[in-house]
């Protein structure tokens, strides 16, 4: 029980980094999309409290949903499957919510979302997962790689 809770732990914390790295990353570099389509709503500053209220809840949902079917029984593609699934479902939820609440949220960027947290969801877990080396490649596919030596 004691090392099942310190598993789901440490599962949390290095979905944790890594999705802190993907999705500063993407932020940073998306920020212009972002601005020419809706700079009008956004606020000068995050609001940091919610955005920690987010991404903890966030990454216990990948771990619940994606993370860990996976190591109870699944493959390191039930991981990336239902990692994939929870980003189009959250990212499809908070788009299409506020197209349909807002004045104006482009089509194009409910589009570019949506397949951010599929990409992002779908690859922000542990490298080994169930023992499985795996690699990123630059189109951002998953790419099963034999582990090598012994």
């Amino acid at each position: 029980m004691l090392l099942s809770s310190l598993m789901v732990i440490l599962h949390f914390l290095v979905v944790a980094a890594a999705f802190a790295v993907i999705d500063a990353v993407w932020l940073k570099t998306m920020n212009p999309f972002y601005r020419n389509r809706i700079g009008d709503l956004l606020a000068d500053k995050p609001h940091l409290g919610y955005a920690v209220a987010f991404y903890v809840m966030y990454i216990a949902g990948i771990v619940f949903f994606a993370l860990r079917p996976a190591f109870d029984g699944g493959s390191w593609l039930t991981a990336v499957g239902y990692g994939t699934a929870l980003g189009a479902f959250a990212y499809a939820t908070y788009d299409l919510t506020n197209a349909a609440t807002l004045k104006t949220w482009p089509l194009q960027l409910i589009v570019v979302d949506i397949l951010w947290g599929c990409r992002a969801d779908g690859t922000v877990h542990p490298r080994r997962l169930a023992g499985v080396p795996l690699t990123l490649t630059c189109s951002g596919v998953l790419r099963h790689r034999p582990p090598s030596g012994g």
